[in-house]
């Protein structure tokens, strides 16, 4: 056998809920071949494991257990992760006890596209070259592609060439994003501010004050887009904040609904250093944070019940000769749909000439003039902070453009 592809259309290999998935199985023999079919399967699923060295929380009091509707899954203390469809080794990482694990499966479809299962490995592919196109409408409702630390949502697409007492198989990750309208979230378009003030100590010796306020016009943000927060910081105090950071905080809780147990992890996606402000100074600075790749914000929970995303600003000040840190917080609501007012700001597709590594088109009727969008791929934890099996696939996500501001020539004097 010469050559076994399997070969999405979507060179991107980016989807929304709802899409059509086409694709091709190619193969190439230098000679006939007796198989029993070649099958295609599509799988969308979530998984998740929390070690048992990590703290959770579970709800007091005793309740009758709930199967999930989806794919119910056993969750007791010190038990295995649950197994992928289709493999005997567990996903999961073997040298580790898990408190509780859980796993959803959104859809399973399996057709043979040569072949059938009960040909007891009598069909003849002959000697050449043979395509055989296939296509699966996906669900309305999904959850977004995401890798975190302790689970996982996957779509993958597997085709599989069984032979007598052989099987080669090949496997291919895509990304799907649901469609998230920051337009229709409550209170997106709404203005956020937070306000401290402390008085350190040292030896019991006051310090004096230090005040801090952030804002932020409004909450909701595509990526892509950048968000201005205005920061002003008061030093009236004998110390000095030596450092000051602007971050995006992602929030993931994974959650295992029959023992009722929950664990959150948060992780920094996205930081930039600010100036210091020594003792009797102050500070009044527009930072701008651009919007990585990243997965929606989980808006409504009925879709993926195991992991629920949310983001934050923080802005985080560091004291010398201080424990701790002074922190303000703002709510961050991360869509792949910009707020209507913002979309004069982003790049239209008129101005960039189709090119079809970098462009998707968004299939979404019912929205009139919506700004180009992109895909790029966003930043996963790294290989040794998760507690599965990690691969080089990294999710993509719809990413915006906004424009950029025409420079004027210098003015001369004559």
């Amino acid at each position: 056998m010469k050559r076994y592809d399997l070969i999405l259309d979507e060179p991107d290999r980016v989807y929304f809920s709802g899409d059509d998935v086409k694709g091709h199985v190619a193969v190439c023999l230098d000679t006939n071949l007796t198989v029993q079919g070649i099958t295609i399967r599509l799988i969308g699923e979530a998984c998740i494991a929390v070690p048992d060295n990590f703290k959770t929380t579970r709800t007091v009091g005793r309740r009758k257990p709930f199967n999930n509707k989806i794919s119910p899954s056993p969750a007791v203390h010190g038990e295995r992760p649950p197994r992928r469809l289709g493999q005997t080794n567990t996903l999961f990482r073997q040298d580790k006890v898990y408190r509780f694990s859980a796993t959803e499966r959104y859809f399973h479809f399996k057709e043979y596209l040569f072949g059938h299962k009960y040909s007891s490995f009598k069909e003849q592919l002959w000697k050449g070259s043979h395509t055989f196109p296939f296509q699966y409408k996906l669900p309305a409702q999904l959850p977004s592609s995401f890798n975190g630390r302790f689970g996982f949502i996957r779509y993958y697409c597997e085709s599989s060439l069984e032979r007598w007492q052989s099987k080669d198989t090949k496997r291919v990750y895509f990304s799907v994003s649901s469609f998230t309208d920051i337009n229709n979230v409550s209170k997106a378009d709404c203005s956020s501010a937070d306000e401290k003030c402390t008085n350190s100590c040292f030896f019991c010796v006051p310090r004096g004050t230090i005040i801090a306020s952030c804002e932020i016009k409004h909450r909701g943000f595509a990526c892509g887009e950048t968000a201005n927060i205005t920061v002003d910081i008061h030093n009236m105090s004998n110390n000095d904040v030596i450092k000051t950071t602007a971050s995006i905080i992602q929030t993931v809780t994974y959650s295992c609904s029959q023992n009722l147990r929950h664990q959150e992890n948060e992780r920094t996606v996205l930081s930039h250093e600010m100036n210091a402000v020594p003792q009797g100074e102050s500070e009044h600075t527009v930072v701008k944070l651009k919007i990585p790749p990243l997965p929606p914000s989980s808006i409504s929970q009925d879709i993926c019940k195991l992991i629920q995303i949310h983001y934050r600003f923080e802005i985080g000040m560091d004291m010398h000769e201080a424990k701790e840190r002074l922190v303000l917080q703002m709510p961050l609501v991360v869509g792949n749909i910009p707020l209507r007012k913002n979309f004069e700001n982003l790049e239209n597709e008129s101005i960039y000439k189709y090119e079809k590594q970098f462009f998707i088109p968004f299939r979404l009727h019912k929205q009139r003039g919506l700004p180009q969008v992109w895909s790029e791929p966003s930043e996963v934890p790294e290989a040794e902070e998760c507690v599965y099996e990690c691969n080089d696939f990294h999710p993509a996500y719809p990413y915006y453009r906004e424009k950029s501001k025409p420079i004027l020539p210098k003015e001369t004097n004559v």
